[in-house]
């Protein structure tokens, strides 16, 4: 990109707590609104979340920062898992976007990694013909897909079954900070994490607790203006379960990327 005649170069570091502000900020405008609140970064305290993973040198997420002529373009978003990293955001500013930036960020921020992660996944939603366009000219290859669904409308039988909550004190302490949190439950059938997103959401990605009366029926009474949010590897049937309305959202896939190869 020139300025003044001059080419300028595409700057990347780790990013400061300075940059939180602009960070939510451009992930919040790259989603639209009914997407955004199933998102974390439209939480009330996820800047107080980034803070806290920006200053614990050994957290296992890394932000990174792009800058042209000391003015934020950008930032990546990392999280190490098995060798191997999520590019779980990767964001340019609008008025940057179709310059060609975005591949020099990513290969810039990549080499910044230590160690140099072997593979490379992410998500990306199937209404975003940009960007899954995009990153399959750097390389990526769909490998599976994900069926966002809404839960609603439940009519459970009563159960005197007992459901248990292991983290219930680090689970309120961590939504009243962020806006959002997890909750650990099991029963007699089943073990689960439900997560609890904004104002609005239950997440469950586990197809069983669909089948867990117990489980259903203590999120409904606990939760009781709460939708839930269903993100699975695998389609569901809207006639499937009787208890329940089904009805599909949104659907993702996961692309995948080996390094040096």
């Amino acid at each position: 990109m020139k300025k003044g005649g001059l080419r300028m170069e595409l700057q990347v570091r780790f990013s400061k707590l300075a940059d939180i502000s602009d960070i939510v900020r451009l992930v919040r405008e790259g989603f639209p609104a009914e997407v955004g609140d199933k998102l974390i970064y439209f939480s009330y305290g996820i800047d107080k979340y980034i803070v806290n993973q920006m200053v614990e040198s050994n957290s296992d997420t890394k932000y990174m920062t792009a800058e042209l002529d000391g003015e934020m373009v950008g930032f990546v978003e990392y999280k190490w898992f098995n060798g191997g990293v999520v590019l779980n955001y990767i964001v340019l500013d609008r008025k940057f976007k179709g310059k060609g930036l975005a591949t020099n960020f990513l290969h810039k921020s990549l080499s910044l990694l230590e160690p140099v992660p072997v593979k490379i996944e992410l998500d990306v939603f199937d209404y975003n013909l940009t960007a899954l366009h995009w990153y399959e000219k750097q390389g990526f290859k769909k490998v599976g897909e994900s069926y966002w669904y809404e839960i609603s409308d439940c009519t459970l039988f009563d159960t005197e079954e007992m459901v248990y909550v292991t983290n219930a004190a680090q689970s309120l302490s961590m939504f009243e900070n962020y806006g959002f949190s997890t909750l650990n439950l099991f029963s007699s059938n089943h073990a689960c994490c439900v997560g609890i997103l904004g104002e609005y959401w239950l997440r469950i990605t586990q197809r069983e607790i669909l089948s867990d009366i117990a489980i259903l029926q203590f999120l409904r009474k606990k939760y009781p203006t709460r939708k839930i949010l269903a993100i699975l590897p695998q389609s569901l049937g809207v006639d499937e379960y009787k208890y329940f309305k089904i009805k599909e959202i949104l659907r993702s896939y996961r692309m995948k990327l080996i390094l040096n190869k």
